[in-house]
């Protein structure tokens, strides 16, 4: 298999878990063919995997659903027409259509309406998102993971590159900076919160690279505050 291609293993991460279930690989090889045409193949697969987790937004939206709307929204993107695309996606309708000695030109308003379908619009919508947004919640997950090894991780050198990469990540930027204000300021909390994490993080690796015991680190609290009843 190509390293382009998707298998049934990497589908199932990608997906909702409650989606698992129904990767099969009748799905994984059609998706597959899809990825190896070369006019929009890859962007197919970029734009499939990337907006997965607009299908846990409605229970109604199946992967076949969610695969014909990534395929519609890919061929348009590459600029083909409305109509073009939605014939594309789907062929047996075009079939129909020609059965009745009705021209391609008459799946007009079929197109229109899928265009303007719910699924299609998430796609849009999120495509329009920068990808450090859209994978947010993936990001903060990686976050706690390297905490979690700074604080827990048997062997010293885990400790560390865990520490050094949480000080990098958590350092705020020291160059000059376009700062756009869209009205939305970071609370005194989560700056005293995220300050404090960077300087536990500084701590521990200072203490692994000193040889020193980390047991009073890991216990340590990152900020103390008085919860009011």
């Amino acid at each position: 298999m190509e390293s382009n291609q998707l298998t049934a293993e990497v589908l199932k991460g990608i997906v909702p878990k409650k989606y698992a279930r129904f990767v099969a690989d009748d799905l994984v090889n059609e998706l597959n063919l899809l990825i190896d045409d070369q006019e929009y193949g890859e962007q197919f697969k970029e734009e499939f995997l990337t907006h997965a987790n607009i299908l846990e937004q409605n229970s109604n939206w199946s992967l076949e659903k969610y695969k014909n709307a990534v395929k519609f929204f890919s061929l348009v993107q590459q600029e083909m027409s409305l109509v073009d695309a939605y014939c594309a996606v789907f062929p047996d309708r075009l079939k129909s259509r020609y059965a009745r000695g009705e021209s391609k030109l008459n799946m007009g308003g079929e197109a229109s309406r899928f265009n303007a379908s719910e699924l299609v619009n998430k796609i849009r919508q999120q495509a329009l998102v920068p990808l450090h947004l859209v994978n947010q919640g993936l990001l903060q997950r990686a976050i706690n993971k390297q905490a979690e090894l700074m604080m827990h991780a048997t062997s010293e050198t885990v400790q560390q590159k865990a520490a050094e990469t949480l000080i990098r990540e958590l350092k705020p930027p020291e160059t000059s900076k376009i700062e756009l204000d869209i009205g939305i300021k970071q609370s005194d909390t989560i700056a005293d919160l995220r300050k404090a994490a960077e300087e536990l993080a500084m701590a521990q690796l200072h203490n692994i690279k000193a040889g020193v015991a980390v047991k009073e680190i890991a216990d340590s609290r990152i900020i103390d505050a008085e919860i009011e009843e």
